[in-house]
């Protein structure tokens, strides 16, 4: 078994990978609960604060239409920049880039979890989780 300071001890960063859905007692709220948005702040603060290095939420996301509509899935990811900035975590990648609904190969063709997780539609325009990027990044910079 491999644990957080192990982990730690090889790397510069520690990531963290956390879907509420699929993590005992995290995934038993709404999308936009305190429950669900703090897990992505929680796990990355417990990683990084045993294992005595900077970590940031490699993925996240809210899994497409069966567990929340655009506007939604929007305040989710605003929330959690927010949240995950304030909380020192270092950073913070959403899962996918595009929609994967027109893929004509495995598991994507097949899959209803995963083909909506894009911040572009398949028209490659960007999505409301796009534009909440965006305006942290201009707050960000409006910071320096």
């Amino acid at each position: 078994m491999e644990r957080i300071a192990d982990q730690a001890a090889l790397t510069d960063l520690l990531t963290t990978h956390p879907y509420s859905l699929f993590t005992p007692y995290a995934g038993q709220d709404a999308v936009n609960s305190i429950r669900t948005i703090m897990h992505s702040v929680a796990e990355s603060r417990l990683y990084a604060d045993i294992g005595g290095k900077p970590c940031l939420t490699e993925e996240t996301g809210v899994l497409g239409p069966m567990t929340a509509g655009e506007k939604e899935k929007a305040a989710f990811a605003r929330t959690n920049l927010f949240s995950n900035w304030a909380h020192d975590c270092k950073g913070m990648l959403w899962w996918c880039r595009f929609d994967q609904l027109s893929l004509d190969f495995s598991p994507y063709n097949y899959s209803a979890v995963e083909q909506e997780l894009g911040l572009f539609r398949q028209d490659r325009t960007p999505k409301p989780v796009l534009i909440e990027f965006r305006n942290f990044t201009n707050f960000l910079g409006k910071l320096l």
